[in-house]
């Protein structure tokens, strides 16, 4: 049994809700997993930020727009109060950030699971047309 520390982003749970939550349920029930959950939501509305039996500590994150220098600040401050082990951001909005920080996360012997920005890129919805292509696959046209 390892016992880590998890941060996890995208807490909210609207009509179109944010893997977040289902993220630490899928970890917290891990058999051999016992550690502990970190909440990072964006507003104080975010229903994950409440989910006690999943999150022992919350924190709120400044939305993307704010760029990568705010992000890496609040969750560096979090890191003081609750050492992590790890961060796992769940939304697409805020990847590009958390790759620009990842070198400062790893000095602060913070995890993280992020593909590289040429590998986000590839992958973005505005290129999807031309990886369908690559991959043979019949994407709609971007317009």
């Amino acid at each position: 049994m390892y016992r880590s520390v998890v941060g996890v982003t995208g807490l909210n749970s609207t009509d179109s809700p944010a893997p977040g939550i289902s993220v630490m349920r899928c970890i917290k029930e891990a058999a051999s997993w016992r550690g502990k959950g970190i909440g990072f939501g964006y507003d104080s509305l975010d229903a994950g930020l409440y989910v006690k039996k999943y999150f022992k500590h919350v924190y709120l994150l400044p939305y993307p727009s704010e760029g990568a220098r705010y992000l890496m600040d609040k969750i560096l401050r979090a890191h003081e109060q609750t050492p992590m082990d790890v961060i796992i951001p769940t939304l697409d909005s805020e990847l590009y950030n958390f790759i620009a920080i990842e070198d400062t996360l790893r000095q602060h012997n913070i995890a993280t699971f992020l593909p590289t920005e040429e590998q986000l890129d590839l992958c973005s919805k505005v290129n999807m047309s031309k990886l369908g292509e690559r991959a043979s696959i019949l994407v709609p046209q971007n317009y």
